[in-house]
């Protein structure tokens, strides 16, 4: 489940970046910020390959998996989709036909699709 809901808040993080028109780089990395999770699901990941569960290291890496998981893609992640909404907010960019990277966005998926 929490493998959907990661992906569930990507796209949505993606599509609100479409919309707000601007702040792409930023956003972006502050995306990659959230993969530093990564480090302990591996290590994790690792230690249920090689049956390891029984040791020393396996609750603490079970726990800052967790920890990590919450802050870096949850919370983290919450307040920058949070952010961007504030940008488009503020942004000029209200009317959506005159962004030319969503139009071409459109257009791309658009003849995708075709």
């Amino acid at each position: 489940m929490d493998y959907i809901i990661h992906h569930v808040v990507g796209i949505v993080g993606a599509i609100a970046s479409l919309i707000a028109g601007r702040s792409w780089v930023a956003l972006a990395a502050a995306q990659l910020d959230s993969e530093f999770s990564n480090v302990f699901m591996n290590f994790r990941w690792r230690m249920l390959k090689h049956r390891l569960t029984n040791h020393v290291l396996w609750m603490p890496s079970n726990f800052l998996f967790m920890l990590s998981y919450i802050v870096c893609r949850i919370l983290f992640m919450a307040i920058l989709l949070w952010r961007n909404y504030e940008i488009h907010q503020t942004s000029h960019l209200q009317n959506m036909s005159q962004d030319p990277t969503l139009v071409y966005v459109c257009a791309l998926i658009g003849n995708f699709l075709q």
